[in-house]
């Protein structure tokens, strides 16, 4: 009779994958990250088995990035691709061009990661990105947001399913240890890569891991700091469930992305969700990946319910608080960075400043879409919006088409954009925020 050691260290076989991918086959098309380690090796072949079953099947778009960290990362990927062609499963690889960091390399690589498997699903017209974290990663990630002094939401871990990302991210083996993804591979005579940087103690998350063999022994397994985690789980969705109505019945977001929050209101919820309220505008407003750390937060939001401060604000990553006595306004500032031009497709669809969709249809050559800058509205003779604050539009996002009127987000159609043309022959370009709530 197999042992739990033994189920611990088992292949995952077809029944099992398809319970673990059931609801993966509503989508029409998925993304899917493969960059050659076990994990997503494992994740992209039970995918590719599970799909053959399918009457009707999603598609798979397997997407590599080769960071350019290290040169025989370009290799790994085209190892990937072999496999992929066996499997008869598209595969693109991308790369992360950009001149590297000096510091805290991981953390922005994972940042660019993401941002170019968002580009190539947007690209593909894919509406999900399926991610091969396991349950030991989900242990390492509450440990790593315990050393951290995180709340209910950090040590909540990752969701399997994540709706507040454009596209959204899957995690369908998120509860399924690694070793069982190794065995799944080995089954299949298949090998892997491993990244060497996977075993770098400067990395604090390779140190937590390393470390989770001492912390086995004393009871706290990957398992069971992974059912922590869980359970956290369910603590989270309830609360967001208060945050995400509250905002839908009390606060108001502009289709140009500033939000307005009511500081009386606000002040009348319980601390732990008015604190996730916050964070989360502040993620939504400013476009960010992730919420700001609690702490940051904590102080930010002494100030913000402290209705003595009839005047002035802060800033936190990258998004401006400026309070009035009733409402507290939360803006993209334009700042030390603010967000870049971005020239557009003639036609095609895209994001600008992690907060924006973009549709463009027969644009011209040179047509850009760039920040409203300071001073935008006397420049196009336009009147900002009553009842908030002017310096709250300066990042909100301004389409400049050659030889016509600019399309100013602000104006006319709620989460559009007007130009004042119309007519099937005319250039258009449909901006609209990527999201309008808190779901």
């Amino acid at each position: 009779m197999p042992t739990a050691s033994d189920r611990a260290h088992s292949p995952i076989g077809p029944d099992e994958a398809e319970v673990l991918f059931a609801d993966l086959a509503d989508f029409k098309s998925l993304v899917v990250a493969v960059s050659g380690g076990a994990d997503s090796l494992a994740l992209l072949v039970l995918l590719a088995e599970w799909r053959r079953s399918l009457d009707n099947k999603p598609a798979l778009l397997a997407v590599t990035v080769d960071h350019k960290l290290r040169p025989e990362a370009a290799d790994e990927a085209l190892v990937v691709r072999q496999v992929c062609d066996d499997l008869g499963i598209p595969h693109r690889i991308v790369t992360w061009d950009e001149p590297k960091p000096s510091s805290n390399v991981q953390a922005k690589a994972r940042t660019a990661r993401y941002n170019l498997l968002e580009q190539a699903a947007c690209e593909s017209g894919a509406s999900a990105i399926v991610l091969a974290h396991h349950l030991d990663d989900q242990a390492e990630t509450f440990l790593y947001r315990l050393a951290r002094g995180s709340g209910v939401y950090g040590l909540a871990g990752m969701s399997r399913v994540r709706t507040d990302t454009e596209p959204m991210l899957l995690r369908p083996l998120l509860e399924v240890p690694k070793a069982r993804l190794e065995a799944t591979l080995r089954a299949k005579a298949l090998s892997w890569v491993e990244d060497p940087s996977n075993l770098d103690p400067h990395y604090e998350r390779v140190r937590i891991r390393q470390s989770m063999a001492m912390l086995g022994e004393l009871g706290l397994t990957a398992e069971k700091l992974a059912d922590t985690a869980r359970r956290l789980g369910r603590a989270r969705s309830a609360l967001d469930a208060w945050v995400a109505r509250f905002f839908r019945e009390k606060c108001e977001m502009h289709p140009a992305g500033p939000v307005r929050l009511p500081r009386g209101a606000l002040s009348e919820l319980p601390e732990e969700v008015g604190l996730r309220l916050l964070a989360r505008v502040i993620r939504l407003v400013g476009g960010g990946d992730y919420t700001p750390r609690l702490n940051k937060i904590e102080r930010l939001y002494t100030k913000v319910i402290d209705l003595s401060f009839a005047s002035g604000g802060a800033t936190l990553a990258g998004v401006r608080v400026h309070l009035r006595r009733t409402d507290a306004f939360l803006f993209r500032e334009l700042g030390r960075n603010p967000p870049d031009a971005l020239s557009l497709p003639e036609t095609g669809v895209g994001h600008w400043d992690n907060r924006f969709l973009f549709e463009t249809r027969k644009v011209p050559a040179g047509s850009v879409i760039q920040p409203l800058g300071v001073g935008g509205f006397a420049a196009f003779g336009l009147q900002p919006p009553q009842e908030w604050p002017k310096s709250a539009f300066a990042s909100a996002p301004l389409v400049v088409i050659p030889g016509q009127m600019p399309y100013i987000p602000v104006v006319d159609e709620p989460g559009g954009v007007i130009s004042g043309l119309r007519g099937p022959s005319c250039p258009t370009c449909v901006v609209k925020l990527l999201h309008t709530g808190l779901s």
